[in-house]
């Protein structure tokens, strides 16, 4: 396949995700969008995931797992009709997270031995916190986006401290670990690595086009239409501090011919 082909054949994939993803939302702002797309498409990954999860979980005999990750693929799907419905993406970001780390705690309490990878699952918070909340506005501030992923690396220290310390105590489900065939530590960390990328993949999808879309939205300038002043960061500023904040150059004063023309006729009818 040559390189032509090959970028029309990627770019063609990535138009008709999108498509599918917007329909499933119904976000109106570029950073609703954002967080919005990023939500559809890791729910959609979750999906996948889980129904691998489940394949897997009964072909080894894991009854608990298989319930676990029914009950996960049910509560993803409930996310994706709240998002259609029109839930608040600032909402729907902590309702993810909740859902999966509460996913990653059935599975990690449903064993009665501790599985070393299960503490592990819960570094993808911070990741996805850390998605959800790229910023999408050159005048964003810092602080703002390091508290959402800040949050979700605490919560993931406790959440495995806590499961740790709950295998020591034996506050599990008492469920024995089920004899592991050698191709599931195939699915496993084929699993894991497509969770990981794919939330990667997911971000720069919607990143992508989030970024194209504030570009084009600033191509249109709002012009008051009395004193032509520009709408700029929320506020309203003159044309000639918009251009020196948004242009490399400074600006200077000047009268073209026919302005100079029209004060001069006015300065001759007022002295005449």
């Amino acid at each position: 396949m040559g390189r032509t082909a090959l970028g029309a054949l990627v770019t063609g994939a990535r138009s008709r995700s999108l498509a599918l993803i917007d329909r499933c939302h119904r976000a109106r702002s570029v950073p609703d969008r954002f967080r919005l797309r990023f939500a559809v498409g890791a729910c959609f990954l979750g999906l996948a995931l889980a129904a691998a999860t489940l394949v897997v979980a009964v072909a080894e005999g894991d009854p608990v797992t298989a319930v676990v990750n029914g009950v996960f693929l049910g509560l993803l799907l409930v996310q994706l009709g709240a998002i259609r419905l029109g839930a608040p993406s600032s909402v729907i970001m902590w309702t993810i997270l909740g859902t999966v780390a509460s996913y990653f705690l059935a599975m990690s309490l449903g064993t009665s031995e501790l599985r070393p990878d299960h503490p592990l699952l819960f570094l993808l918070l911070p990741l996805a916190a850390r998605a959800f909340e790229e910023p999408t506005s050159s005048d964003a501030g810092p602080v703002r986006y390091l508290r959402a992923p800040l949050l979700a690396l605490a919560s993931a220290i406790v959440l495995g401290v806590f499961v740790i310390v709950a295998h020591e105590a034996g506050l599990t489900f008492g469920q024995p670990v089920p004899e592991a065939q050698p191709w599931t530590h195939y699915a496993d960390f084929f699993l894991f690595t497509v969770a990981a990328s794919g939330l990667v993949i997911i971000h720069d999808l919607s990143e992508r086009e989030s970024q194209l879309e504030l570009r084009q939205l600033r191509r249109l300038l709002r012009v008051c239409a009395w004193c032509k002043k520009v709408h700029d960061r929320d506020e309203w500023v003159s044309f000639e501090h918009y251009l020196s904040e948004h242009k490399a150059q400074d600006l200077t004063h000047g009268i073209c011919p026919t302005c100079l023309a029209e004060v001069r006729g006015r300065t001759a009818a007022t002295r005449s």
